[in-house]
């Protein structure tokens, strides 16, 4: 062989090498099982020690809520619910089971991509299972692209909190669905106003989401309480779509009521 066709080989065999690279995070990616919630996956709303929602107009909740080993659920007058309260009953204690069940999952997953603590979340994500060694916050846009691949999973493991900032907005592209997004926090995870967040939490400890939220997923407390200013939590079923819609229109109108009394 010549040197200009060794040389030509070699640099043919560098491209299939580095393109064979870049695509394992991506491969390995798609290699991850969803995280099955069991009998919890019916439940929006899933907690430990009580859920209270503020008299603040415009809470819209679809899926079923419950709380154990608290039982306390305040406030249910003050939101339309599609779904059934189950309070601290069997059911819900069933769920609450497979929800430690998950959680251990969740947290137990290797993951593909870690962070350092305090990790800022944002432009566009792939698939897999993502770690922060503290906590993570999204502040803007994060986008979940799924590149056609309607069973890319994403995990997104924290040792600490996570936090949604003002406005964020957690959104899905090419395939990706909510059912397929899971938080599993260590600690606490806060949902601060006006965030439109995507995905089921699986929070050791509490939930707080402040003042119009919109949750696409469940929102689930492990040991500690939900508490809601006002929010549309919806879970993500194969209705999903129509549960949306009917979810965004609700949180359109009251944001809308709100912008007419501000003038």
């Amino acid at each position: 062989m010549t040197v200009q066709k060794r040389t030509k080989a070699i640099r043919t065999l560098s491209v299939f090498t580095l393109a064979a690279t870049s695509l394992w995070p991506m491969a390995q990616a798609a290699s991850v099982l969803t995280v099955d919630l069991g009998s919890a996956s019916a439940f929006a709303i899933l907690a430990g020690s009580g859920i209270t929602i503020s008299a603040a107009p415009g809470t819209i909740i679809m899926g079923d809520i419950g709380s154990d080993p608290t039982d306390s659920i305040t406030g249910l007058g003050n939101a339309t619910h599609q779904g059934i309260n189950h309070g601290g009953n069997a059911v819900t204690e069933a769920a609450k089971i497979d929800l430690m069940l998950a959680y251990a999952d969740a947290a137990a997953r290797t993951p593909d991509y870690p962070y350092a603590d305090g990790f800022v979340l944002t432009g566009t994500v792939a698939g897999g299972v993502h770690r922060s060694a503290g906590s993570f916050s999204i502040n803007g846009a994060l986008t979940l692209d799924a590149g056609g691949d309607s069973d890319m999973v994403w995990i997104f493991q924290t040792v600490s909190t996570l936090e949604a900032a003002f406005a964020s907005q957690v959104i899905l592209t090419n395939g990706a669905l909510a059912s397929n997004v899971f938080w599993q926090v260590g600690s606490s995870a806060t949902l601060l106003a006006t965030a439109d967040f995507v995905g089921t939490i699986l929070a050791l400890e509490s939930i707080t989401m402040v003042t119009d939220v919109s949750v696409t997923g469940g929102v689930y407390a492990r040991n500690g309480a939900v508490t809601i200013g006002s929010a549309v939590i919806a879970v993500p079923e194969p209705s999903a779509p129509l549960m949306l819609g009917m979810a965004a229109s609700g949180l359109f109108l009251v944001r809308r009521k709100r912008a007419g009394k501000s003038c």
